[in-house]
């Protein structure tokens, strides 16, 4: 009996404690802001895939504007021909009415000058080889005639080839165009799953907004920084001479739209943004993200420096890349609906690598 009434007594004390008695677990301040940097990262990770496409696309368009450029050369080559053949095609009229005219003058009316050199002959053997010398005259010209024609018809097939790569050309560009609208198709899906972080997001709006105002507050620090020519950052990077020239002219283009494609100086992709500032420093950048990774030397995440390139994606085939300012933030022309502007580093999901170009 007196051990049922303890185990009720200590049931009683379970339940209260279960309902009255456990304090709820309360969240650190840490926790919280982790909480609302998750949900940044959700975003940012939706961002990334759309960014992906946005570098195919815009690869596909430099194929596209490079595949024009040829097919336009091809087009100045073939009328090129054209004018070749048709001043070919006068030639051999006019060399062929010239020898005709010839034959005939000296045929029917005697007095042409083969028989000048006939009748001036010394001697039989003069004769026979001023006969021959003739002969061998008037086979000159139909050779000549000849080699004139043969001339003309490598032209005709040289334009048939060019007109045969144009035609491959143009069915090259109509993949491009495929490929590039089935891109899209898929950025669109991924746009959806963008609109859904950022719903998600929105919960957190006050809080984000402090947030993101410290990445803008930190950007404007760091601009203000770099004109007024300050070689060390808040966290004690060195900045180099040529490397804070980099960072003042990538400034130059804050706000300015990102296009599929573009390479400046009003609007560029994030690939045509660092050939663009690097090159008005006289140093070459090639035109894609895919081979800028090839260039200069390959620097580990931790060790990043500002001038530096940075790249996000695969390490052999990276889909977007930046210019490291310092202090964890980069510049960068992101995505499709937004402007080159400065990010933090930390907050991109697939930072994989930085590229030495300058030092």
């Amino acid at each position: 009996m007196k051990v049922k009434i303890v185990s009720f007594i200590l049931v009683i004390v379970l339940v209260s404690e279960l309902f009255i008695g456990i304090k709820p677990i309360q969240a650190t301040p840490n926790d919280t802001k982790n909480q609302y940097v998750e949900a940044i990262m959700k975003v940012e990770e939706a961002n990334d895939e759309v960014r992906k496409c946005d570098e195919k696309i815009s690869q596909l368009i430099v194929e596209q504007n490079d595949t024009n450029s040829k097919i336009e050369s091809i087009k100045v080559e073939i009328e090129n021909k054209e004018k070749e053949i048709e001043k070919t095609e006068e030639t051999i009229v006019g060399d062929a009415e010239e020898l005709k005219k010839r034959v005939r003058t000296t045929y029917k009316n005697g007095n042409d000058i083969t028989l000048d050199i006939v009748f001036d002959a010394k001697s039989f053997s003069d004769l026979l080889y001023r006969r021959e010398l003739i002969r061998n005259i008037t086979g000159y010209e139909v050779r000549a005639i000849d080699r004139t024609k043969e001339a003309k018809k490598t032209l005709v097939n040289c334009k048939k080839d060019l007109e045969k790569e144009v035609e491959n050309l143009s069915t090259l560009k109509e993949d491009l165009q495929k490929q590039i609208e089935s891109i899209q198709a898929e950025k669109v899906e991924h746009e959806k799953v963008k609109t859904e972080a950022e719903a998600v997001s929105k919960q957190y709006a006050e809080q984000l907004k402090v947030i993101y105002g410290e990445i803008e507050s930190k950007a404007q620090i760091l601009q203000a920084q770099i004109s007024a020519g300050v070689k060390v950052t808040s966290t004690g990077e060195t900045v180099s001479e040529t490397a804070l020239a980099i960072l003042k002219e990538a400034n130059n283009h804050l706000g300015k739209k990102y296009v599929w494609g573009a390479t400046g100086p009003n609007t560029f992709d994030c690939s045509g943004l660092t050939q663009y500032v690097y090159g008005k420093l006289g140093i070459s950048l090639t035109r894609t993200t895919y081979t800028q990774v090839r260039q200069g030397q390959y620097v580990a995440p931790k060790d990043v420096q500002p001038g530096d390139l940075v790249f996000f994606g695969s390490i052999r085939s990276p889909h977007h890349v930046g210019i490291y300012a310092g202090d964890g933030m980069f510049i960068h022309a992101p995505q499709t609906g937004d402007v080159v502007k400065y990010s933090k580093l930390s907050y991109m999901p697939d930072y994989t690598q930085a590229r030495r170009i300058i030092g």
